[in-house]
């Protein structure tokens, strides 16, 4: 697994950055956050991708911690789900 520090790396390195960000994007839940991308695991030879969103400046998410994975299925489509946590 390579530890991605930055956005724009994410994009650079991960097949499922368009699809995490798409998710987020239009999930109810989650587009009513200010997310933040904070850092992303992603193994390159799967191109499984796990990313770690905060937000603490929305009163909806309750100093929130988002955690977003992807993974190809045997199709070649992407599984995508989500997490949430707390900072507090």
């Amino acid at each position: 697994m390579r530890h991605v520090s930055d956005r724009q790396s994410f994009w650079d390195v991960a097949p499922a950055a368009p699809n995490i960000f798409s998710y987020v994007q239009a999930h109810p839940q989650l587009r009513t956050f200010t997310l933040e991308f904070e850092y992303a695991m992603v193994d390159e030879a799967s191109a499984r991708a796990v990313v770690k969103f905060t937000c603490d400046n929305c009163p909806e998410c309750q100093e929130a911690v988002v955690w977003v994975s992807a993974l190809t299925q045997l199709d070649g489509s992407w599984a995508i789900s989500h997490h949430i946590g707390s900072i507090r």
